[in-house]
């Protein structure tokens, strides 16, 4: 099919499909620029759980909307199991019960690692995304490994960057990928300037910053847009 200005369907797709490739391209040098990785594998255990648990808090800006109810029948409980595990383990307070909480509503949201659920991509795969956030979360508390660190933080704006394929008349989004590399930085500046463990009231304080929530907010806007886009 071809539009009135002579750009077919696939042209746009194309077009997309050359923008995300420029976009991961910028995406990485951003953070090689930054060190994100080196920087997180020299974090104490505690620290790399921190700054995953921070951008994990980013991602769930979405949990408000209605579609994530639809789209997963336990989903709030997975949020709540997750937000309690979290404060046990900043507080280092023993987290046995509500960590298998969370492994058993994690397998009902996405699966076991050997039968893992497809990725549907668009908004379902966004909030799929961020139950895979908090099963990197989990993993980082309960099995400390510096590379997983590091991967989880490559993922975590990911699943908001999707969206151009599946619906080309969206428009271009932020830069997510470089906003999140940046608000990450700033993460690791501040955890690893406390000591261990930080209080509740440290770690929401470092979960308000503008930017951070800004980011929050854009992950947000994006997937009503790629919501809106696909009805």
């Amino acid at each position: 099919m071809t539009t009135s200005g002579g750009e077919s369907d696939v042209d746009r797709i194309l077009a997309a499909q050359a923008l995300d490739r420029e976009k991961a391209r910028a995406a990485l040098a951003a953070r090689a620029a930054a060190g994100i990785d080196e920087r997180v594998e020299a974090c104490t255990p505690y620290q790399a759980a921190v700054v995953i648990a921070l951008a994990l808090r980013r991602t769930m800006a979405i949990t408000d909307l209605p579609k994530a109810e639809a789209d997963f029948d336990q989903y709030g409980k997975l949020i709540d199991a997750a937000q309690r595990m979290n404060l046990s383990y900043l507080m280092s307070v023993p987290a046995t019960n509500v960590t298998s909480e969370v492994s058993a509503r994690l397998e009902q949201a996405i699966g076991t690692p050997e039968l893992p659920m497809d990725d549907p991509g668009g908004s379902e795969g966004a909030f799929m995304g961020v139950a895979v956030m908090i099963e990197y979360l989990l993993g980082a508390w309960t099995r400390p490994d510096p590379e997983k660190a590091a991967e989880a933080l490559d993922y975590a704006y990911s699943p908001f960057a999707d969206g151009l394929e599946e619906f080309p008349d969206l428009t271009p989004g932020a830069p997510l990928a470089e906003m999140e590399t940046a608000c990450q930085s700033a993460d690791l500046d501040a955890v690893t300037a406390l000591g261990e463990p930080i209080t509740v009231e440290q770690f929401d304080e470092l979960a308000a910053a503008p930017e951070s929530v800004a980011l929050g907010q854009a992950y947000r806007a994006r997937v009503v847009e790629i919501i809106a886009a696909g009805e």
